[in-house]
Parts: C-alpha cells; sequence; structure tokens
C-alpha cells in the first residue's frame, strides 16, 4: 500500500466514510491510479487476460509508485511450451478494445499463482515478491 492510500485511508476512515477494513479490503482488489483518477478491479484484468489462448492463469497487482500511486503488473502462467512478453499481452488488450488505463505496466511470467484452500488469489506474497524486483 503506498503513503497516499494510508492517508487516504485514515482520511476517509477519521471522517466516518468508510470503515478501515472496508478500505483496506477496496485497495487490495483494486488498483488505483491517480493520474488517471481511476479504482481499476484486478478481477477485471484478471478476467480480460484469461481468455487468452497462452495463459493458463492471472493475477493482477497494484505496482506501488510514490508518484502516481499504482501501476498494474500482472502475473502470468503461460501454457505449457508457450512464451509471452508485455506487448504480446498490450497487443491482445488493444484488439480487444480494452482501454489504455487497464493495460498492464509490467509482466511477470511465473510457475504458478498462490492461492488459498478456497481458490482464492493471495494477492500479498505476489506483492513481496514485486517488491523484490522493483527494488
Amino acid at each position: 500500500m503506498t503513503l497516499a492510500q494510508s492517508k487516504q485511508i485514515e482520511e476517509y476512515s477519521r471522517k466516518g466514510w468508510w470503515g478501515k477494513k472496508t478500505l483496506l479490503d477496496y485497495f487490495q482488489e483494486h488498483v488505483v491510479n491517480m493520474p488517471e483518477h481511476t479504482a481499476l478491479s484486478a478481477q477485471e484484468v484478471e478476467n480480460i487476460l484469461m481468455s487468452h489462448t497462452k495463459i493458463t492463469d492471472v493475477a493482477a497487482v497494484g505496482m506501488p509508485d510514490d508518484i502516481f500511486g499504482e501501476w498494474t503488473c500482472v502475473f502470468v502462467v503461460a501454457q505449457l511450451g508457450e512464451t509471452l512478453d508485455l506487448t504480446e499481452v498490450k497487443a491482445f488488450m488493444h484488439d480487444r478494445g480494452v482501454a489504455i488505463y487497464k493495460w498492464p505496466e509490467r509482466m511477470e511470467l511465473i510457475d504458478t499463482i498462490p492461492r488459498n484452500p478456497t481458490g482464492k488469489i493471495l494477492k500479498a506474497p505476489l506483492r513481496e515478491r514485486l517488491r523484490e524486483y522493483i527494488q
């Protein structure tokens, strides 16, 4: 979570607009990009990319940016024997008429998406992995 998001959570909960837990859940399931003034549903990006024939699983998370809030990073599990890069993912989204602000800024190929026993994507380990990449 970025400093801007932490301040926003404190402000909103102080004013009684949202509860802290509600805001934390919201920020964990959305990519919040300040210059675009958007809160992008990570699940929407995941659903779009799951229709790509080379992708077997995907998770979208916010990639922290001190100035802009967050950009979208997708963790992708490619079909066995297939290769995929960010340019191909962006072209796929372009061909489907997906708005540019929904396109990922970064893509990481991984072997498996971490999930809990009920199948929900565990985003915290992915964010931690992303922090290691960008340091």
